[in-house]
């Protein structure tokens, strides 16, 4: 099956509320009337080179924004909350049929290009009940990068490495802890907070409204590991002092200067308290955290 090619998208308000939010609104007005392989209409908005050099192969890692209008009017847009759309990118006989546009479109990209592909949705069969047969959409992508298989996988079996160091370290800490016989004095703040550096940074100290990065591993007292940063391969950001996360964790990065590493002890008044989390996090636990301040901005 081919996809209408005779698609008129007017430009109308909501399109130019939806362009605000879209990175790249720089038209390249030499690239019009291409197609895909499966016929959907498309144009760059930006080119990051003029080679046409094509980098994003199927196991690649990639990040990219995307912002959608349905019928001129905008659906959804990943940079309305900031946060990227992340995956290992599928070949595209793993996608279905007909292929997703902005899949195929990607696989047109290198990073820092931008470019729009549209969809008439008149010959699509099986819709969801939130789209019509008379619907069209357009989609604006921004590939941000792209992490070749070979180094993507090198980068998960160090991710792997370095959570079981982790791990390692921060059971030999309860060992002691537990027992009492620590080597190295915990600190212990007025609010009953307790710390150990393990290797202070050289950059700057938190300071309240800093954006910080941070690699973690979080545990319960008995060792048991319920969240890793490590394990995702994803540094974690936040704000300082916005509540994005529990108490014990703004008060405890305040302590660090960029590049530290520590253990803290989190009491349960500082964590999630009587109510627990889920079925990860009992009631009244303390926490045990394993810190790497990355970034301080």
């Amino acid at each position: 099956m081919r996809h209408h090619t005779n698609l008129d998208f007017k430009i109308t308000f909501p399109l130019f509320l939806a362009l605000a939010l879209f990175s790249c609104q720089q038209i390249d007005k030499d690239e019009k009337n291409l197609q895909t392989p499966s016929g959907y209409p498309y144009h760059f908005l930006k080119k990051a080179n003029n080679n046409d050099v094509v980098t994003v192969k199927p196991g690649d890692f990639i990040v990219y924004h995307e912002t959608c209008l349905k019928n001129d009017t905008l659906w959804y847009a990943t940079e309305k909350n900031g946060r990227p759309r992340e995956t290992v990118y599928p070949g595209l006989d793993k996608v279905g049929n007909p292929i997703p546009p902005p899949y195929e479109a990607i696989s047109l990209m290198s990073p820092g290009d931008c470019l729009v592909v549209y969809q008439s949705l008149r010959e699509v069969e099986n819709l969801p009940d939130y789209l019509k047969q008379e619907d069209e959409l357009a989609f604006y992508i921004s590939l941000i990068s792209n992490v070749p298989e070979v180094a993507y996988q090198a980068q998960l079996k160090e991710a792997a490495a370095n959570d079981s160091i982790v791990k390692i370290n921060t059971a030999s800490f309860l060992k002691d802890y537990q027992a009492q016989k620590s080597t190295m004095p915990l600190m212990t703040t007025s609010s009953g907070l307790q710390y150990l550096i393990k290797e202070e940074g050289a950059g700057k100290q938190v300071e309240e409204g800093n954006t910080v990065t941070v690699q973690y591993s979080g545990f319960t007292m008995d060792g048991t590991s319920f969240d890793s940063s490590y394990k995702r391969n994803k540094a974690f950001s936040f704000k300082i002092g916005s509540g994005q996360v529990i108490d014990g964790w703004d008060e405890s990065i305040r302590l660090l200067k960029e590049g530290s590493k520590a253990i803290v002890v989190i009491p349960p008044n500082l964590a999630y308290g009587e109510k627990g989390y889920g079925r990860l996090i009992p009631p009244n636990a303390a926490l045990v955290f394993y810190i790497h301040l990355i970034k301080v901005e």
